[in-house]
């Protein structure tokens, strides 16, 4: 079970499938159709291939920041974040 939100686990399950996914089938369809003319098919598809898992990455973090942020509680911060280290005031 996760801990942390359903939808979170649910979108990282997606990208973490389309990561491995995306990239394999990206390769073999550019080995085998697109790059075959081509005097190293191999080195061509798998830069593609890498290119198409930056591109994953990168729109993972782009909707990983444009998710809401979490309301938090303002009992132990002030107007410049938590307290902590000194600044902390002890509750036991």
């Amino acid at each position: 079970m996760c801990l942390i939100e359903l939808n979170v686990c649910i979108l990282f399950d997606i990208y973490a499938g389309m990561m491995f996914f995306l990239p394999v089938a990206t390769f073999y369809i550019c080995y085998w159709y697109v790059f075959v003319e081509k005097t190293n098919p191999d080195a061509w598809a798998g830069g593609a291939a890498v290119i198409v898992a930056n591109l994953v990455l990168a729109h993972y973090v782009v909707t990983a920041f444009a998710e809401d942020d979490d309301e938090v509680s303002d009992k132990d911060n002030d107007q410049y974040g938590p307290r902590t280290g000194v600044f902390k005031q002890r509750t036991d």
